[in-house]
């Protein structure tokens, strides 16, 4: 019985290919960690115990099947330890900005209302936490190099902390915006290190962001799809 389970298990193993409604998904084993090995899922990918193992890892890219998805991911290599420097430097902005400040709003009846008042980031933006989980998203991808230019398109207010955590981690940014914009949001993100490219069609500005992302081989964030 013994045998017979240990055949069946690797028989399951060995089932590493297998077709779910027409597409190709492929098993990997896990490797175990014991708890106190546990990291974040980018620190995880961007270290190694291994010394012999390279400094760089290759980037994940995004399957051309998803072809009504018009964002783009370069398939480059990654250096893993500018990588784990980058996380650092996002989850360090993580604990400053979790103690915004709670603000609570006088009203007449039983309910207590508390707000939190987001203009306290750095940015001045609301936009802020999500421009930072975007840039951890493409991290743990391996979508956004050292050299990686991140391309955006916005109507402006996530733009500017998408520019602020871009100059923090030393990358170039593009904002794709209406040409209507108003100057206040143009500066906010040039005051952050970022260029505007500004459109005349307003509904263009994801299509326009793409195609940058695709000529100058860089990483369109695309928060319309990621949010």
């Amino acid at each position: 019985r013994h045998g017979v389970s240990k055949r069946r298990q690797r028989g399951a193993a060995d089932a590493g290919t297998r077709a779910v409604s027409g597409i190709t998904a492929i098993r990997t084993p896990v490797p175990s960690m014991a708890a106190e090995e546990v990291l974040p899922p980018c620190a995880a990918a961007a270290s190694s115990s291994d010394p012999a193992a390279s400094s760089t890892i290759p980037a994940m890219s995004r399957s051309s099947t998803a072809g009504h998805l018009i964002d783009h991911h370069p398939a480059t290599a990654i250096d893993r330890n500018w990588t784990a420097l980058a996380v650092r430097r996002l989850e360090a902005d993580a604990r400053r900005s979790a103690d915004t400040h709670l603000m609570k709003l006088p009203l007449s009846g039983p309910v207590d209302l508390y707000l939190k008042d987001e203009s306290t980031h750095p940015t001045g933006s609301l936009k802020h936490r999500l421009a930072r989980s975007l840039f951890l998203y493409a991290l743990c991808n391996g979508w956004i190099g050292p050299a990686t230019t991140v391309v955006e398109a916005s109507s402006g207010s996530t733009a500017v902390s998408e520019a602020y955590f871009a100059r923090l981690l030393g990358v170039p940014f593009i904002a794709v915006m209406s040409r209507a914009t108003s100057p206040a949001k143009i500066a906010l993100i040039e005051r952050e290190g970022g260029r505007c490219h500004l459109i005349d069609d307003a509904a263009a500005v994801s299509e326009v962001a793409a195609r940058l992302a695709r000529e100058l081989d860089g990483h369109f964030l695309d928060q319309f799809t990621y949010a």
